[in-house]
């Protein structure tokens, strides 16, 4: 499909399907902290999601080039997305009756999803606007530009709701300002949790010593517990060779988180790689030879973003594993002199024990008939996953 140029009041749409169709315009407006660069993106056109498309927005006024928007479009079934479990009756009614009646409502829930974001990461990763514009304008423009989106439903491929994710505290979106032009809902799921390496941190002892004894002796343990295995940096082609070997344990573990809406393509890493070069790393653990588990992650200017990672589920040795994968990514965090670590949003308590914070992420929501709209946040609220968890904090008292 060709460039489609659409009105949105006083702003000019250009739609296109593929990065390299507007790539020369798309890079002029550029944050240094964002994950819409080129490379990333054409990374993953070359290896898509399982059913996912996208498409690019650029928004000009004037003439000139204001900002570019970035959309995932996905289906999305509920019941395959959510892992909903029915308890026996006999030991529990209402959890059960609950959990059903769940089940049930995911069951007919099928739809096309409009998505300004990227599913693969954490954080807002939809949007860039030239600095003239202030937060408020950025968000008032976005919601005039989605008007326009569903005006023509075939260039969205019938998309029917729109979620755009993920927005910290100081960034939300102020819905009276965008009333007029969309009804948005706010919602949270579960937080990102962050890690911050500290300035004086020199190596991996240096946050080994900021530990209280319990935490520190605790990370030894699992440490040790890896005998006199380490894991090691794959190259491009090692990452190419062991393609079947990654894709399988990602799959283990991706199968049972209880949200998952994404299904990776299994070129992705090499995909990856191919196109960031250093700047993607993959790290893999063996034994005789076996990959049995591994991580990967962006270095993206000062920030590391936690990605995909797999590890064998049979045995005992699985909380250890993934306790050693994300002191793994904090050690290379530090040799990589970064700021932060984003380490997403599952498995909070265990990330919380080796020093990572929370962060609350707002997300928004909209529904293109005004009828399904009413009814849409009633909807999230009974539907949406919960993770209990603990804070933990394993640092020396100051």
């Amino acid at each position: 499909m060709k460039k489609i140029i659409l009105q949105a009041e006083e702003f000019e749409l250009t739609v296109c399907y593929k990065i390299e169709e507007i790539a020369e315009n798309w890079s002029k407006i550029a944050n240094p902290q964002s994950f819409l660069d080129v490379s990333y993106l054409l990374a993953l056109e070359k290896a898509p999601p399982v059913d996912m498309k996208f498409l690019y927005v650029m928004i000009s006024s004037h003439g000139k080039f204001i900002g570019k928007l970035y959309f995932q479009i996905l289906p999305f079934e509920a019941d395959k997305s959510l892992k909903i479990e029915v308890p026996s009756i006999c030991e529990n009614f209402f959890e059960s009756l609950s959990n059903y009646t769940k089940k049930y409502l995911a069951s007919k829930i099928k739809l096309t999803s409009l998505i300004l974001g990227n599913m693969l990461l954490t954080g807002q990763h939809g949007f860039e606007f030239t600095d003239e514009f202030s937060i408020k304008d950025q968000h008032i423009i976005i919601s005039k530009a989605l008007k326009s989106l569903f005006k023509h439903p075939k260039i969205i491929y019938n998309s029917t709701i729109c979620l755009i994710k993920d927005f910290s505290e100081t960034r939300r979106i102020s819905l009276d300002n965008i009333k007029s032009n969309m009804e948005f809902y706010e919602f949270q799921i579960q937080p990102g949790m962050r890690f911050h390496p500290r300035p004086a941190w020199n190596d991996f002892q240096d946050y080994l010593n900021a530990l209280n004894s319990k935490s520190r002796l605790r990370i030894k343990k699992a440490i040790d517990s890896l005998k006199d295995l380490s894991f090691q940096e794959l190259s491009l082609e090692e990452i190419e060779n062991s393609n079947a070997e990654i894709y399988q344990l990602y799959k283990a573990v991706a199968e049972n988180v209880g949200f998952n809406v994404i299904n990776i393509n299994p070129n992705y890493f090499s995909s990856l790689k191919q196109n960031l070069g250093s700047k993607f790393k993959l790290f893999a653990l063996k034994q005789e030879g076996k990959i049995i588990a591994f991580f990967s992650f962006v270095i993206h200017h000062e920030q590391m973003l936690a990605h995909f990672l797999g590890f064998e589920k049979k045995g005992n040795q699985k909380e250890k594993i993934y306790t050693n994968i994300l002191i793994n990514h904090i050690e290379q965090g530090i040799k990589n002199h970064v700021n932060t670590i984003d380490f997403g949003r599952t498995a909070l308590e265990i990330k919380s024990s080796v020093g990572a914070e929370e962060e609350k992420l707002y997300c928004y929501i909209t529904h293109r008939s005004k009828l399904y709209n009413k009814f849409l946040n009633k909807l999230l609220d009974f539907l949406k996953p919960e993770e209990p968890w603990t804070k933990r904090n394993p640092f020396k008292e100051n």
